[in-house]
């Protein structure tokens, strides 16, 4: 039997691609900063859920603004940055999964709720 897919690491750029190039922040309640199994994504959604709560725009400049104290601290295969999130989104601009920002954030949810479940059927099989 396989094992269970339990993260994407193309879903999770998608749904931060859907944030900051089409503003789809219905996607915002389907998930939580902490559902990113990538931990490089997870200040990256953390900005774009701040700067929306506070009825600021969240596109591209105005995250990298917000995430700059961070930026040094991010890096992702050689990528360190605002390189790391520009290349993130020209790998994702013409990917027709952004558009669909509420199931992408549906799908990283429902990952990281099988991760938590699987971790507690494995502690209590100990």
């Amino acid at each position: 039997m396989p094992d269970p897919k339990l993260y994407s690491l193309d879903a999770e750029e998608a749904l931060l691609s859907a944030l900051l190039l089409y503003d789809d922040f219905a996607a915002l309640e389907h998930f939580s900063d902490t559902d990113f199994w990538y931990e490089h994504l997870r200040p990256v959604a953390a900005a774009i859920r701040a700067l929306h709560a506070a009825g600021k725009p969240s596109g591209l400049v105005f995250t990298l603004y917000a995430i700059e104290a961070q930026l040094d601290s991010l890096s992702w295969r050689g990528d360190r940055g605002e390189v790391m999130l520009v290349d993130l989104l020209n790998r994702h601009l013409m990917d027709v999964q952004t558009c669909y920002g509420v199931a992408l954030a549906k799908l990283v949810h429902h990952y990281a709720e099988r991760r938590k479940a699987t971790d507690q059927a494995q502690g209590a099989a100990v």
